[in-house]
């Protein structure tokens, strides 16, 4: 996916076949690509999983 100038994006990755569960993995993604120290997170919700697909942009 690329990138433009004003897009917002969040630590994205997939399962590696070591992690326990959906947020071991979103908290190993988010430490390997923002460097976010897992035990400084507190998880208060798991989402359910969702698919979308990015609309192409109207110029």
């Amino acid at each position: 996916m690329g990138m433009e100038a004003g897009d917002v994006a969040l630590p994205g990755g997939k399962a590696d076949e070591g992690d326990a569960s959906d947020v071991e993995t979103a908290l190993r993604e988010a430490h390997e690509e923002i460097g976010l120290d897992p035990s400084l997170v507190n998880v208060v919700t798991v989402l359910h999983p969702f698919f979308t697909k990015r609309k192409p942009y109207l110029l």
